[in-house]
C-alpha cells in the first residue's frame, strides 16, 4: 500500500499570510515613526533696522567714585552745619563750625606764654649787653691807670737820684697791683661762655612758646571745617549739638558710615568689575564702555577704562582676575555707588548701520544674498554687502535700507 502524502499548501500559505501581516505592521510603524520626525519648516520674517552693532566682552560689576571723609581735627560740640547731602560746593567753602570757647581760651594763654618768653629773652640780652659794655669800660680804665703807673715807675727810674727809694718801691707796688687788676678784669671780659648759655635757653623758651602758640591757632582754626577741594556732598552724619572728634577709621563707605561728612571731588561715577587673565588681553586703557544698571531701567551709560590694576585677585577656586575701572561720562544724578551694573567693554562696534539677522543672509558663488519680501508678499533675491556680525546679527553696509523685510526658512522636527 502507497503511503498518503498530505498537503502543505495550507501550511505555505499560512506563512505567506503570517509574513504579510508583519510586513504591513512593520510598514506601519515606519510610516507612523515617520511622521513623528517629520521635518517643519517655518519661514521667518525679519525687519531690517538702523542702529549700532557692538561686539564686546561682558562682565558683572558695580557703581563706584573716589570719595574723601571729612572729619575734624579737634573735638568739640557742633554749632553750626551749612551744608547737606547733594550740596555742590567749591575749594574753601566753610562747612561746619565747632564751639570754640576752649581753644579761645588756649590760645590767649599760649599767647601770653610766647609774648613774655619774647620779653625774658630781650631782657637778658639787653642785661649781658649792658654787663659787657660795663665791663668794657672798666677794662679800659684798669688799662689807663696801670699804663700811666707804669710810665711813671719808669720815669722815677731813669731819675732815680731824684726820688728815694720807698717812693720808688710804692709806685711800683701800685703798678703792679694795677697790672693784675687789669688782667684779671681783661680775662673776664673776655669769657662769654656764661652768657651765651644762658641766651640759648631762653632762645630756646621763646621757640618752644611759639610752637605751643601755633598748635594752639591751629586747633582754634579748626574749629572751623573747611573744603579743601571742589565737590559734592555724599553723606553729612551729624547735626548742629553732637560731638564730633577726629576720625582716622578708613572703612568702607556706607549708609553707616561714622565720618562727619563724606565728598566726593569726581564729577561723574565709575564702575568697577573684575576680568579673568584669559580676557584681559582684550582689555585696554581708553577702551570705550557700555553700562546699564539693574536698578536704572535699562538705561545705558557710556564711558571709557580708566585703570587696569596690576596685581591680581585669587578666587578660592585658583581662578585669577583682574580690577577694571571705568569712567563714566553722565548718570551722575542718578547712579548710586554700589549699584550693580552689566558692563560691556567694547572690542568692535559699527553705529548707525542696518541690522538683520544672521540667518537671513545666504551666499551664492561668494555673493551675498538675502530674500527681500516685495508690496505684493513675494520674495527676491537681492545682493547685499554685510561685514561685522555678533554672532546673532549682521550690519549691512548695502543692498539694504531701514523698514526692508527679509525672510529666511527655519526647520524644527
Amino acid at each position: 500500500m502507497k503511503k498518503k502524502i498530505k498537503p502543505r499548501s495550507k501550511v505555505i500559505v499560512l506563512g505567506i499570510a503570517l509574513i504579510v501581516v508583519a510586513g504591513g505592521f512593520f510598514y506601519y510603524n515606519q510610516q507612523k515613526n515617520a511622521k513623528k520626525t517629520e521635518t517643519t519648516v517655518t519661514t521667518i520674517q525679519a525687519t531690517a533696522e538702523k542702529g549700532d552693532l557692538v561686539i564686546s566682552l561682558e562682565s558683572d560689576g558695580a557703581a563706584t567714585i573716589d570719595y574723601q571723609n571729612i572729619d575734624p581735627e579737634v573735638t568739640g560740640k557742633l554749632t553750626k552745619v551749612y551744608v547737606k547731602s547733594g550740596d555742590l560746593i567749591t575749594k574753601g567753602q566753610l562747612l561746619a563750625e565747632i564751639d570754640s570757647t576752649e581753644y579761645e581760651k588756649e590760645y590767649k594763654t599760649a599767647k601770653i606764654a610766647y609774648d613774655k618768653a619774647k620779653l625774658t629773652y630781650q631782657s637778658k640780652v639787653e642785661t649781658i649787653t649792658l654787663d659787657k659794655k660795663t665791663s668794657t669800660q672798666s677794662v679800659q680804665e684798669e688799662k689807663i691807670k696801670y699804663e700811666k703807673l707804669l710810665e711813671d715807675y719808669n720815669t722815677m727810674l731813669s731819675l732815680k737820684a731824684s726820688y728815694a727809694q720807698s717812693e720808688i718801691d710804692a709806685v711800683k707796688v701800685e703798678m703792679e697791683s694795677a697790672k693784675r687788676t687789669y688782667e684779671n678784669d681783661k680775662a673776664k671780659a673776655g669769657v662769654t661762655t656764661s652768657s651765651n648759655y644762658t641766651l640759648s635757653i631762653e632762645k630756646m623758651n621763646v621757640e618752644t612758646a611759639k610752637v605751643a602758640l601755633e598748635e594752639a591757632e591751629e586747633a582754634l582754626n579748626q574749629c572751623k571745617i573747611k573744603s579743601d577741594f571742589d565737590g559734592y556732598i555724599l553723606k553729612v552724619s551729624y547735626k548742629v549739638g553732637d560731638v564730633v572728634e577726629p576720625n582716622t577709621d578708613s572703612g568702607s563707605l556706607t549708609a553707616n558710615t561714622n565720618h562727619f561728612i563724606v565728598m566726593t571731588p569726581s564729577k561723574n561715577y565709575q564702575v568697577l568689575t573684575s576680568i579673568s587673565e584669559q580676557d584681559l588681553s582684550s582689555v585696554s586703557l581708553g577702551q570705550e564702555v557700555e553700562v546699564v544698571f539693574d536698578a536704572l531701567g535699562g538705561e545705558k551709560y557710556s564711558g571709557k577704562v580708566i585703570e587696569i590694576e596690576q596685581l591680581p585677585n585669587t578666587a578660592t577656586t585658583g581662578v585669577i582676575s583682574y580690577n577694571v575701572t571705568a569712567q563714566l561720562d553722565s548718570g551722575f544724578k542718578e547712579i548710586r555707588i554700589g549699584m550693580t551694573a552689566q558692563i560691556q567693554l567694547i572690542l568692535k562696534k559699527q553705529e548707525n548701520t542696518i541690522i538683520i539677522p544672521n540667518k537671513a543672509v545666504s551666499i551664492d558663488n561668494g555673493q551675498q544674498q538675502v530674500k527681500l519680501m516685495k508690496e505684493d508678499k513675494t520674495t527676491e533675491l537681492v545682493n547685499i554687502t554685510a561685514g561685522l556680525t555678533d554672532g546673532r546679527n549682521v550690519a549691512v553696509s548695502e543692498g539694504l535700507k531701514a523698514g526692508d523685510v527679509v525672510t529666511y526658512e527655519t526647520t524644527s522636527k
